[in-house]
């Protein structure tokens, strides 16, 4: 198997190109050896071709010899012409035949006699003609030349009985050549023919073992993807179809993992809507029928899921508001995306209650509608206790302005019992108007107390305490503040009213409630009184001076 662990690994494009190129490389060397079979064959039978026709040239030399011959004897005889013709064309005839002898004789031992034969048939041509040109008084060298070209008869029919029988043993040679060729031809396309059916069914093997079965294990595995059922086991290739089939495979892993968590957030939502039982959670398709019911919907409707599912949403509102209000709810949370509102809604027995309702347009990855989600809570109770307590803090109120009104009408002054003044600025923060020292006396202490009676503050002559500000710290207080600052936190701290200090120093009474508030900052006082404690306090204002009482 490991082996093949470089063809599994091979891609579909190499598989592909080996199923198809290993038939066309056999097929191909089938029509290589077929061709060159053909050609020896082909060969073979010129072969034999040209020996039939070497051995008919020869043939016909011998029979024109004769023939020539034969005339040149008959003119001889009767000295008539008729006999010529014969001798003239076999002349031609022999010249032809000796051409084609020479083209097509290839044996080495048949061009030596071939070489021979020619020699001695131009001396017999030769002497024939001489026996032609003779007259009839040369018997004599008629007779020598007749001789002889007897013997050259002889020697060249020697010569042409050989090439002949040498001849036929090329003939015959050259004939058991083509047919053993033929034979081979025969048996080279046979194996053509079955290299071809041999790859072509190889060719075939591989695509239906080696990918049209992969494919279709690929393909029944995406069926039982789609179908919810675990997936069949695959071998691990690295091919497009073995890629395919470990994509699919960590395709199911990841749906399975997130049908486990959708599973898992369905039951926490199952167990979240159920377990809210003071809200009804339900949800509507786009037409307002309820496809979805929880605990709290049933126990505040008072309709089970068997009940309810499937009817439209508007049997929960008074008859009077339908089908307007319920339509113009979708409506609205269509085009908004939500409508919430608080109205008076039916049970199931009836009866009334107030509700608090949201309702949610419910939208896919398409921003195509699906439909609504609907939350329901009973506030009849809520209601009914936010009115009792609205009533008891109106209650409340009246009393707490009935207190402020009384205390606005007391005035508190600070009577210092010992030599310890430090308290003397948290009283006044606190809300004192008035200040008194231990040694003050009696006529001090009344005359303290009536511009108090009358709703005025008085300090006491007697030195201030000094906050525990250090000499530069001091510097810089007296620096933030302006001379015309200094003037105003001395007539606040003589009693002035704001109306007084603008009458006094040529200003509006805005100029001076402005003057007022940035000495106050400045000073980091609360308000006035605790200004004027500390302008004292600092130096800032002439004890002995403004208007004290």
């Amino acid at each position: 198997m490991r082996n093949l662990k470089p063809w599994e690994d091979l891609s579909l494009r190499g598989k592909a190109l080996v199923a198809t190129s290993l038939p066309l490389v056999m097929l191909m060397f089938s029509l290589t050896f077929i061709y060159i079979a053909e050609r020896q064959t082909t060969q073979a039978e010129e072969d034999v071709r040209r020996a039939l026709l070497v051995r008919g040239d020869i043939q016909s030399v011998h029979t024109q010899l004769a023939e020539a011959a034969a005339s040149v004897r008959g003119y001889l005889q009767t000295r008539q012409e008729d006999f010529l013709p014969g001798y003239l064309n076999a002349q031609t005839q022999i010249g032809a035949a000796l051409d084609r002898l020479h083209t097509n004789v290839r044996d080495e031992q048949m061009r030596e006699h071939l070489k021979a034969i020619t020699l001695l048939i131009e001396n017999k041509v030769d002497g024939l003609e001489m026996l032609h040109s003779l007259n009839q008084e040369g018997k004599v060298t008629i007779a020598a030349i007749l001789m002889e070209n007897k013997f050259i008869l002889d020697e060249l029919r020697s010569h042409l009985n050989t090439m002949r029988e040498r001849e036929d043993a090329v003939l015959a040679e050259r004939t058991a050549v083509a047919s053993e060729n033929r034979e081979r031809l025969f048996w080279a396309t046979i194996l053509a023919a079955g290299s071809g059916l041999l790859g072509a069914l190889l060719a075939i093997w591989i695509l239906c073992k080696g990918i049209v079965a992969r494919v279709q294990q690929v393909q029944g595995n995406a069926q039982r993807l789609v179908q919810g059922h675990p997936l069949l086991p695959q071998p691990p290739e690295n091919d497009e179809v073995g890629q395919l089939g470990t994509r699919l495979m960590e395709a199911s892993q990841l749906l399975a993992k997130r049908e486990q968590a959708l599973r898992e957030n369905e039951e926490h939502l199952q167990l979240l809507t159920e377990g809210a039982k003071e809200y009804g959670i339900f949800a509507l398709d786009t037409k307002g029928n309820v496809i979805t019911w929880n605990t709290g919907a049933e126990r505040i409707k008072g309709y089970s899921e068997q009940e309810i599912l499937g009817q439209h949403f508007s049997l929960f509102y008074p008859p009077e508001e339908c089908p307007r209000h319920p339509d113009m709810a979708l409506s609205e949370a269509t085009l908004k995306g939500h409508y919430t509102e608080e109205g008076w809604r039916c049970r199931k027995d009836g009866s009334r209650f107030l509700a608090s309702v949201v309702i949610t347009a419910q939208y896919d990855s398409s921003n195509a509608l699906r439909g609504f989600s609907k939350i329901t809570r009973d506030i009849t109770d809520r209601r009914a206790a936010e009115m009792a307590l609205g009533t008891a803090r109106e209650e409340v109120e009246r009393a707490s302005r009935a207190k402020s009104e009384f205390l606005s009408r007391m005035k508190v002054m600070v009577f210092n019992t010992d030599d310890d003044t430090d308290h003397m600025d948290a009283a006044i923060s606190a809300g004192a108007v008035g200040y008194l020292p231990r040694e003050a006396c009696r006529d001090e202490v009344l005359a303290g107390l009536q511009p108090v009676a009358s709703g005025a503050k008085t300090l006491s002559n007697a030195p201030l305490p000094r906050l525990p500000e250090s000499n530069s710290q001091r510097t810089l207080m007296t620096e933030a503040l302006t001379p015309r600052e200094c003037q105003v936190l001395g007539l606040v701290a003589s009693g002035c009213s704001n109306r007084e200090i603008g009458e006094k120093l040529g200003i509006t009474t805005g100029t001076a409630k402005s003057h007022v508030e940035k000495v106050i900052a400045k000073l980091g006082a609360a308000d006035r009184t605790q200004a004027a404690v500390r302008g004292l306090a600092l130096g800032l204002v002439n004890q002995t001076s403004g208007d004290w009482r």
